[in-house]
């Protein structure tokens, strides 16, 4: 099946008051990130492994298209969360592994900027998640953001995202104010407890969130 040739099961139509009943009965079983049958959802797009051939179809697909988004992933979380299914790097890898994983995004963007001409694209949209991308060191966020300016174009007004934890955002308010400097003006943070007894353990919600408001204005 061509790349771009939408699957026979993609063309079902359902009311979406179905469709969000399934989520309820599904989420434990099935993420937002991937649906869970890879057979009948992935397979049929598959591009062919031949010599050269991904890379040709990756070139193709956007041919055309001057304004994109990026998401940069990055893979470094203090611990795995057990409902977390995406890509992160053992935690306990994450101080001898961080500056190479950030070499190899540095190649990726020069590579990317030979195949499609990346300088003649205009950003829109500039998304840095994970993982918790607020954990690398600031100097590493500061590279892949020089990265992207070298090879996009910023359309005037465009913010940069980044995602990060309250446990950072208050333990490490330096990290928050590097991060503006580079230019980040969206941040966002996941609540992952709203139990009382939890979140006494740890700063009020409400201090964590204006904090970050004051950093994020």
């Amino acid at each position: 099946m061509n790349w771009n040739t939408t699957a026979p099961a993609d063309r079902q139509h359902f009311a979406p008051a179905e469709i969000f009943a399934a989520g309820l009965a599904q989420h434990h079983i099935a993420n937002t990130a991937y649906p869970i049958g890879h057979v009948a959802t992935m397979r049929p797009y598959r591009v062919s492994r031949r010599a050269g051939e991904d890379d040709r179809m990756a070139v193709i697909a956007w041919e055309g298209i001057d304004q994109m988004c990026l998401y940069v992933h990055i893979p470094f979380c203090e611990k795995r969360c057990s409902f977390c299914e995406y890509t992160v790097v053992d935690p306990r890898l994450n101080q001898s592994t961080e500056d190479t994983y950030f070499d190899l995004l540095l190649r990726e963007f020069e590579m990317w900027g030979q195949a499609i001409d990346s300088s003649q694209k205009t950003l829109i949209g500039f998304d840095i998640g994970g993982g918790t991308p607020a954990l690398p060191k600031a100097a590493n966020t500061a590279r892949l953001i020089e990265a992207a300016r070298r090879h996009f174009r910023f359309k005037d007004g465009m913010q940069i995202s980044i995602e990060t934890t309250p446990r950072i955002a208050a333990h490490d308010p330096q990290k928050m104010r590097d991060l503006r400097l580079l230019g980040i003006e969206r941040i966002s943070m996941g609540v992952q407890t709203i139990q009382p007894s939890l979140l006494k353990q740890r700063l009020g919600v409400r201090a964590i969130a204006g904090l970050v408001f004051r950093l994020f204005p």
